[in-house]
């Protein structure tokens, strides 16, 4: 009977390979075996990605800190145990706050680093900002802060980069210290102190200038250095010198003191010594000008010269009497014509020589000229009357008058020595030889 017609015959049955005997043991283990070589791969894809991530945190100069949404520590490199001084398993876990900030700035709500990490939104991403933190042994320093963006995780991270800025706070300090001392040096100088850049223009004015100009600071600033203290036509080679100076950082003002004229707001011309100086280690260079008035010194040297004319005619024309000075040593200083009338020697032949060519070699035998000196330095004064001699030898009784002089400090500077001839001499004289 043929199968294909038979009523109840059934279709042949799928079969497969795991319905062979021992095969799809087989499979199922290839299958086990490659899931678990996939899953040793993974975790050692994890595990190197986790090392090489530890290696950075720790190779970073920087300390690097990671905090949960609650502000607990997560992650602490060995840059932050060395900064602040507290091991990796001491910090984890730990409130940010009360392991980094100081007990001061702990005091002050807004500066909670759990807050600016975490309930500011963006804000302080990527943007510095300067701490008073703490180390573990109560050490206070200032750190400087720069706070990463949101890290996916569970639970999520939000990142500090923190880095010891204490020597560039001192750094910063000491300048403020310097640049305060300086500005106080300069407001209270007597002398008018201007700082200007390479253009000349005026960037600082201190108090002084003002009131030796008569400019105020709000008015001199940015000006011309060159046209503003030396303005007008009569002063355009030394503002041409004081601009050359700026340009090029040399000139004959640099550095040197130089007498000239400068001029007031008012329009009134008057004396100063000007020193230009560069101002060391600035990227951009500058220049500070010292100026002073002389004024009243140059009034003072010209009265000066005014009374020695005075007293130099008045010495210079007096012939019955012989007038001059001697230094400490009795070497004669200045001359008049009542001395050469006198004593015979002309100025040129005797400034220089000692008095002691006035007395007879008796008494210069004697040390007569030595204790006059003495006597006079030790008294004040020493008067005598005697014999004296000129220059072609001949003798003549003579009064003379040796006063010492001193100056403030009490050092004797010199002699003054006045003389006049006598007429009579003494019966009991004796005759010249």
């Amino acid at each position: 009977m043929n199968s294909e017609s038979h009523p109840h015959s059934q279709p042949p049955k799928e079969t497969s390979l795991l319905d062979e005997p021992g095969v799809g043991t087989k499979a199922l283990k290839a299958s086990a075996t490659q899931s678990c070589e996939d899953n040793h791969a993974l975790r050692l894809h994890l595990h190197n990605q986790q090392a090489q991530h530890a290696a950075l945190l720790d190779a970073s100069p920087d300390a690097i800190v990671s905090v949960d949404p609650e502000g607990k520590i997560r992650e602490w490199n060995a840059a932050a145990e060395r900064t602040f001084g507290h091991l990796r398993q001491e910090a984890i876990g730990r409130n940010i706050d009360e392991l980094l900030l100081s007990a001061a700035q702990l005091k002050v709500p807004a500066q909670s680093l759990v807050r600016r990490l975490l309930h500011s939104g963006d804000h302080f991403v990527g943007r510095p900002f300067d701490v008073l933190a703490a180390r573990s042994g109560g050490e206070e320093f200032f750190a400087e802060v720069v706070i990463g963006s949101l890290a996916a995780g569970d639970p999520p991270r939000t990142t500090a980069f923190v880095r010891d800025v204490s020597d560039r706070r001192n750094a910063e300090d000491a300048v403020r210290r310097v640049q305060a001392a300086r500005s106080g040096l300069i407001d209270s100088a007597l002398d008018a102190i201007a700082t200007v850049d390479q253009t000349g223009a005026i960037k600082e004015w201190n108090p002084a200038a003002e009131r030796i100009f008569g400019y105020t600071r709000a008015f001199a600033l940015g000006q011309e250095a060159g046209d503003l203290l030396l303005p007008g036509p009569a002063l355009e080679v030394q503002r041409g010198e004081l601009s050359r100076s700026f340009r090029t950082g040399k000139g004959r003002m640099l550095g040197r003191l130089t007498e000239m004229n400068a001029v007031r707001a008012n329009g009134g011309e008057f004396p100063v010594e000007l020193t230009v100086t560069a101002s060391p280690n600035l990227s951009v260079p500058a220049f500070t000008i010292y100026i002073r008035d002389i004024t009243e010194r140059k009034a003072a040297e010209a009265a000066l010269r005014r009374s020695e004319e005075r007293y130099r005619l008045l010495v210079e024309g007096v012939g019955d009497y012989a007038i001059h000075l001697l230094d400490p040593r009795g070497r004669v200083v200045t001359w008049n014509a009542g001395a050469e009338n006198m004593q015979g020697y002309r100025s040129g032949e005797i400034i220089g020589r000692r008095f002691s060519r006035f007395y007879t070699p008796e008494d210069v035998a004697r040390g007569k000229p030595e204790q006059v000196l003495a006597t006079a330095a030790a008294e004040g004064r020493y008067s005598d009357e005697g014999w004296s001699v000129r220059r072609d030898g001949t003798r003549f009784w003579a009064n003379i008058l040796l006063t010492a002089l001193r100056a403030e400090s009490g050092n004797l500077v010199g002699y003054s020595r006045i003389g006049r001839t006598v007429a009579n001499v003494p019966a009991d004289a004796t005759a010249p030889a």
